[in-house]
């Protein structure tokens, strides 16, 4: 027979973690970039039927703990969105690029 016990069960000297909020004064951008990822989530989460805080949670986790990695994030998804449609290809003459440069000619 295999039992098993939690950590926290036998932890004596157990972290007490207390959270502290921090209040912090956003740039008009920044406010702009938050409120859009808010929004994003609570039309995801509409459309699934489903609570914003649970669809959104990580998204709006990120976007509170740091504006650029979001903002990277929904680049990053964007750009890959493109190139899966294939409309960079469309677009792309492979005779003005120079592989050695990394850019158009």
């Amino acid at each position: 027979m295999l039992t098993r016990t939690r950590r926290a069960e036998v932890e004596e000297q157990r972290a007490v973690r207390e959270p502290l909020d921090i209040g912090v004064d956003l740039t008009e951008s920044e406010r702009d970039l938050y409120d859009a990822v808010w929004h994003w989530q609570a039309e995801r989460a509409e459309a699934e039927g489903m609570p914003v805080r649970f669809i959104g949670q990580m998204p709006l986790r990120l976007a509170g703990a740091c504006l650029p990695a979001i903002r990277d994030r929904i680049l990053d998804a964007r750009v890959n969105d493109v190139l899966a449609e294939g409309l960079f290809e469309d677009n792309f003459d492979e005779d003005n690029f120079d592989e050695d440069e990394d850019q158009l000619r």
